[in-house]
């Protein structure tokens, strides 16, 4: 009676997942010294494969190898690592017959597979198969690491709790105290249940887009009675960081356009994309690459929000105004007209120095005897510039409270500010003299815009 030794592979076909491996070298059917047999733990519920990565209540493998006469000729066992569908459990046998016991455990030492056949081998058999019907539920989760995905309004995530055994399964989540200290907010639904057997469930977990806390990995402990299993929800750094644009302060006469562009901070290969949108189209469109049109005098803001997180997100306020159209008073319903008072004459301004209000100029915008702008808490006037054109509008300043002086004519209403083109305006190059375009915009309670005529009295000169 020779002895051979045989090598056995345990797959766990069915009732895991797929998988093939091989067990050492491959061996010839002419080897005298050595056979391979595979050793197939076919479940008795035949369902699609859970891929990997998973984890399991399943633990261990045991098996024991009896000759005819019951003698014991090897028993042997392994635990098994985490994904693991296959192990190779090397056993020395004597004779061409025996019999396999091979059982499965949970992590609690619980046989949840088992199954018996009894083989007498041929010169070229190396396949042994043997039959596991499942005995008890099987808990089986995947994937053991789940992955952020952010929304408008929450930051989701889920994981599938699938019952690969027999009998109904009954589940629970334990989350770890970090998620439980986020409070309502932070929910996992459900927090339990009842799977039947080759049935699933899915386990969703939710958090608000802006979370409490910086990025981790939460853990999940997932109870059942036949053993315990650990998942884990990665919880990465929010994808972008800020949104900003390049123009917080518009200014655009009706039917002409500026371009605005994006600065997006994001973690990561995150997209850097962004959704422009319009609170007013009848004010001020935008397109969908940012660019700014003014279609009826008013007030609007645009938003560029991020196309993956939309609460990260930046707005401009859009002033349109329209020289052509008269300027009717809203109280009185009469025409009126009002100015840039100063500068009245032309005047040079030097941008020579780092020192504010050495070369300031004093704006003033006037009106008289008007309604809209004697509510000095609700109403104010910007003072606009541009180089030229067609160069966008440069907002110099903004004054809130005017003075009244009561002349023959009647009281006028003043708003004044000062103005230093400083070395931080770039809008003056080394060496330059710039003749600017000057623009008073009264802007009411109500959000109707009044533009004064041009005023080009000013020439920012730098060295």
């Amino acid at each position: 009676m020779s002895t051979a030794r045989r090598c056995l592979r345990l797959v766990f076909t069915a009732a895991l997942a797929m998988a093939s491996s091989t067990c050492g070298s491959p061996i010839s059917a002419n080897d005298d010294d050595a056979r391979t047999i595979t050793v197939v733990l076919a479940s008795q519920h035949e369902r699609s494969a859970v891929p990997p990565p998973f984890v399991s209540v399943v633990d261990s493998v045991h098996l024991v190898v009896t000759s005819s006469s019951g003698a014991t000729l090897a028993t042997t066992g392994q635990r098994l690592q985490r994904h693991q569908t296959s192990v190779s459990l090397p056993v020395e046998l004597q004779g061409d017959a025996a019999t396999f016991r091979a059982q499965v455990l949970s992590s609690n030492r619980t046989v949840v597979y088992e199954g018996t056949t009894t083989v007498s081998f041929e010169p070229n058999d190396f396949t042994v198969v043997v039959p596991m019907p499942a005995r008890r539920p099987v808990l089986l989760a995947t994937p053991d690491t789940a992955r952020a995905l952010f929304d408008s309004a929450v930051t989701r995530g889920s994981l599938a709790i699938h019952n690969r055994g027999s009998g109904s399964l009954v589940w629970s989540v334990v989350p770890d105290a970090a998620f439980t200290q986020c409070g309502q907010a932070c929910r996992v639904t459900p927090s339990g249940g009842t799977i039947a057997s080759g049935t699933s469930d899915t386990m969703r977990i939710t958090i608000p887009s802006a979370p409490p806390f910086s990025s981790r990995v939460f853990s999940f402990l997932l109870r059942s009675s036949e053993g315990d299993v650990s998942v884990q929800w990665q919880l990465p750094a929010l994808p972008v960081a800020a949104v900003a644009v390049s123009s917080t302060d518009v200014l655009l006469q009706v039917g002409r356009t500026e371009q605005l562009t994006t600065t997006v901070q994001v973690n990561g290969a995150a997209s850097r994309a962004v959704l422009w949108s319009t609170s007013n189209a009848n004010v001020a469109g935008v397109s969908t690459a940012g660019v700014a049109i003014g279609r009826s005098p008013g007030l609007a803001t645009i938003t560029a929000m991020s196309a993956v997180d939309s609460t990260k997100r930046a707005t401009a306020l859009v002033r349109v105004f329209d020289p052509s159209q008269p300027l009717i008073d809203p109280v009185l319903k009469v025409p009126f007209s009002w100015n840039v008072t100063d500068p009245f004459a032309p005047i040079v301004v030097g941008r020579e120095d780092n020192v504010p209000g050495i070369h300031s100029v004093t704006l003033r915008a006037a009106a008289q005897g008007l309604p809209t702008f004697q509510n000095p808490m609700t109403s104010r006037v910007e003072f606009w510039y541009q180089t030229s054109t067609a160069a966008p509008w440069r907002l110099v300043s903004q004054s809130f409270s005017p003075s009244l002086t009561q002349t023959p004519n009647g009281r006028i209403w003043s708003f004044t500010t000062t103005w230093n083109p400083g070395p931080t305006d770039t809008q003056f190059p080394t060496p330059s003299s710039t003749r600017l375009i000057l623009i008073g915009i009264g802007i009411s309670s109500a959000g109707a815009v009044y533009p004064t005529p041009l005023n080009t009295n000013i020439t920012v000169t730098v060295p």
